[in-house]
């Protein structure tokens, strides 16, 4: 098993991925594409949470509603994607662990929603 080089233009999430994986796993060609992508995936992925945390859970909609920030969508999308690559992989399960940052980003978003949730149930608005 040799260890190939990152990709040009990776972020810090997707060289950790790159690096968590390769030269650590016998990869076929196509694996090593799979895992490029899914370091795109996963860089994609920080900065979608990243967008989050600055903005706000809910938007207004093109009626004025209030309606879940979009984003939301894009990072489940982007989830849902890193996963189906890290499966196509066909990683052992113990390889595949969640970062401890993923982890802190996903109990920030439970608190996050918490509040809204509680916002408008002061409101009467749930």
């Amino acid at each position: 098993m040799t260890a190939l080089r990152a990709p040009a233009g990776l972020g810090a999430h997707g060289r950790n991925l790159w690096r968590s994986v390769n030269g650590k796993f016998d990869l076929d060609p196509d694996e090593v594409e799979l895992l490029h992508q899914a370091s795109r995936c996963a860089d994609e992925i920080a900065d979608l949470r990243a967008a989050l945390a600055a903005g706000e859970t809910t938007v207004v909609g093109s009626t004025g509603q209030p309606r879940v920030n979009p984003l939301y969508v894009e990072l489940r999308q982007h989830r849902e994607t890193l996963a189906r690559l890290l499966r196509a992989i066909d990683l052992p399960d113990e390889a595949v662990k969640p970062s401890a940052g993923s982890l802190r980003a996903s109990d920030a978003a439970r608190r996050r929603w918490a509040r809204e949730r509680r916002r408008r149930a002061s409101r009467g608005t749930a």
